[in-house]
């Protein structure tokens, strides 16, 4: 087999998955940020977004700045302290703030109209947004596009106007761009790296840049980003979208060791980091120990689920489901957390209604529609797997999973051109996933593009097949292209792999690879009939392949029995030689020696030629003396010839005549020591005088022609 990495469309960003990774190890050298300095931007930072409304940054940034205070000392945590700027209005601006907070919007926004200060400002336009977002979700009815983004293109034309003005700071920039990317304005990038620069501590700021990158160019060459600390955190992040898993995990540990030691945020995307790596245990040790430390935190809860599901522990399952709806039954994560655990016990109609609870809570929320497209699979339903892919795509288009889910709904619908698109698709996002490369070569197999199927089984077996299908369907591949030794390699190794990994002993594909390697071995010739008898044991333990072992096995016993009666020896007369062992080679020439002479001498004789012989010569030859084979083997030193005159003998020109092929093999096994013993008593000799008739003559060299190859 080929062993060069093969390299596929959406995996050739080698060079700049290596230039990150030089990038990162040198940025986290430049982290040299001070512990108190962090402290002070995140508690500043946490009081600007929740007196402008954006809860759930804030309370992301208390938390990160409680992780920090814990590595400073009490006092001087005590003393840091954030100092509001003066406020004009401020009774009204209260009485719009707790409209907000009761999800009022449409009062929070009459009551800021006419404000003036940066904060009523940006409380006003967001609480617009707000407003709008809510009737969305809250109407059924199928309106066109255009009817659903009016307030948005209204509200970004009022923000347009107010860009000019002094009131104008990162807060409404991240309102502008935030807006302009729901209109899928192009310049929604430019805007949201505007709002980080004039206010780098805005994480959702961050978030929002982060759903508009694509791909690993746009974070190293494309985006210019001021040095902030929350800047490693935006990395992290988006490296983890990227699914760049292995450096994210760096950057991550890094952090975690650092600064954010006690951070439950760091924790949690270290342990989702080893759910994307298929490292299920380390995962869910991760997530125990965030649940330990905090019993009723439900942030990242439904990948631990997920984890649960894969692991197929129900009763731990159970048991994250019983807590998460005791916590909050009306959260995303408690709904995805039920609805995982329906699933697991087989209840998918269940499973489906929770997800949809959870949609109904989160429509944008890509997680709950890529589960509920698994469930609608599960329940046959591939149109309506097919559309809650479709609408997890639209959500998070790097969401690999949802992708992968697509190429296997149209594959059960027979559709494989559908199919080798949107495996494609998740390919590209999960170039080092070996059930991506797989499922694409599984549909270049039912496309007969052979030669493309071999190299994604191939480059699914280089990345690291955990599974060990990808040796085996490339096995397969090898043997419909005829290219047999490649195949029985294919099949080595993959009986290797799994013995190695302890997987698929009970498989009956290793029945399937015995049987192939068995055959293989068995055409290959008698030299390996040993392995042929080997493979085709291993056959008898799996039922799919016991008869056709069995007939293996007869098989071999047959050709070793043709083996051992056909081992080369000269029987017969001079010039009767055995031809199962001489047709594949012509005897050109014989040398003879003499043990013993006449006169009782050792004596012997030299090499003859028998080209120099005339025919009549060989006519003047009387009462030969058959030769006996007294090495078994039939090596060249273990022939010998016997002869009642001291004479040459010439094998050439005979016409040769096996005495022995009428007999059946017992009589042929006999017929040698028979013609010798008749020969010694025509001639009239005395008994000693016989034994010494057949030591007389050996064969010392036969030349050949063609040399005879030995198994």
């Amino acid at each position: 087999m080929s062993s060069s990495l093969v390299s596929l469309e959406g995996s050739l960003f080698i060079p700049n998955l290596m230039y990150s990774v030089v990038k990162m190890a040198v940025a986290m050298e430049e982290f040299n940020f001070s512990i108190l300095e962090i402290a002070q931007d995140l508690v500043n930072s946490g009081e600007e977004c929740s007196q402008r409304g954006l809860n759930y940054t804030a309370k992301w940034l208390a938390e990160l700045e409680f992780a920090v205070t814990q590595k400073l000392d009490p006092e001087i945590a005590d003393n840091i302290a954030y100092q509001p700027p003066k406020r004009k209005s401020r009774s009204r601006y209260n009485l719009a703030k707790k409209y907000f907070d009761v999800k009022e919007f449409s009062r929070c926004a009459h009551y800021t109209q006419a404000c003036t200060d940066p904060v009523d400002i940006f409380l006003h336009f967001y609480s617009r947004y707000m407003a709008g977002e809510k009737k969305l979700v809250e109407d059924e009815s199928d309106k066109s596009n255009e009817t659903k983004l009016g307030h948005l293109k209204l509200l970004y034309q009022d923000l347009e106007k107010l860009k000019e003005t002094s009131n104008w700071d990162g807060y409404l920039c991240y309102l502008y761009g935030l807006v302009a990317r729901k209109l899928d304005l192009p310049l929604a990038i430019q805007i949201l790296q505007d709002s980080i620069n004039l206010n780098p501590l805005n994480w959702a700021a961050w978030l929002e840049l982060a759903s508009l990158i694509k791909n690993s160019e746009m974070v190293l060459l494309q985006l210019k980003l001021q040095d902030c600390w929350m800047k490693f955190l935006f990395m992290g992040h988006i490296l983890g979208e990227l699914h760049l898993d292995e450096i994210a995990l760096t950057l991550y540990e890094k952090l975690h060791q650092g600064v954010f030691e006690h951070s439950l945020y760091i924790k949690t995307q270290i342990a989702k980091i080893y759910y994307r790596l298929r490292d299920g245990i380390l995962a869910a040790a991760k997530f125990s120990e965030i649940r330990e430390e905090d019993p009723y935190c439900l942030d990242g809860m439904d990948v631990y689920s997920n984890v649960l599901y894969v692991q197929v522990n129900q009763p731990e399952l159970a048991q994250l489901a019983h807590q998460a709806f005791e916590v909050d039954k009306y959260r995303v994560e408690t709904c995805c957390i039920v609805g995982n655990y329906y699933g697991l016990r087989g209840q998918h109609e269940k499973a489906v209604l929770y997800l949809q609870r959870a949609l109904k809570l989160n429509p944008h929320y890509s997680y709950a529609w890529t589960i509920m497209g698994h469930e609608n699979i599960e329940m046959k339903n591939s149109n309506a797997a097919i559309a809650c892919y479709r609408k997890a795509t639209e959500m998070n288009v790097r969401d690999f999973r949802a992708w992968y889910g697509l190429g296997q709904a149209y594959e059960i619908l027979k559709m494989p051109l559908y199919s080798l698109y949107y495996y494609r698709m998740a390919q590209s996002l999960k170039p080092d996933d070996s059930r991506m490369l797989v499922a694409l070569g599984d549909t270049y197999d039912k496309l007969d593009r052979l030669h493309d199927a071999k190299k994604c089984y191939w480059k699914a077996h280089c990345v690291g097949d955990l599974e060990c299908i990808a040796l085996l369907r490339l096995a397969k591949t090898y043997d419909k292209l005829k290219e047999t030794d490649h195949a029985a390699a294919a099949y080595c190794d993959y009986l290797r792999d799994c013995d190695k990994q302890g997987a698929g002993e009970a498989d009956e594909s290793h029945g399937q690879a015995y049987l192939y390697l068995a055959s293989y071995y068995l055409n290959k010739g008698p030299q390996f009939l040993d392995l042929a008898r080997e493979y085709a044991q291993k056959c008898v333990e799996y039922p799919s392949t016991l008869a056709d072992g069995k007939a293996l096995l007869r098989e071999v016993v047959q050709l070793r029995s043709q083996e051992d009666n056909s081992r080369p020896c000269i029987t017969g007369s001079l010039n009767n030689v055995d031809l199962k062992k001489t047709s594949s080679f012509q005897i050109t020439s014989v040398t003879v020696s003499s043990s013993i002479s006449n006169d009782g001498e050792d004596d012997s004789c030299g090499e003859v030629d028998d080209s120099q012989l005339d025919p009549g010569d060989i006519e003047d030859i009387r009462n030969p003396l058959d030769s006996e084979c007294f090495d078994d083997t039939g090596a060249d030193s273990g022939l010998s010839v016997t002869s009642n005159s001291n004479m040459p003998v010439a094998l050439g020109h005979q016409q040769v005549q096996d005495s022995s092929f009428g007999l059946r093999n017992e009589e042929k096994d006999q017929a040698p020591h028979n013609h010798v013993a008749a020969a010694a008593e025509t001639s009239g000799l005395k008994q000693e005088d016989k034994d010494q008739v057949l030591r007389r003559f050996r064969v010392v060299k036969i030349e050949s022609s063609e040399p005879y190859v030995r198994a």
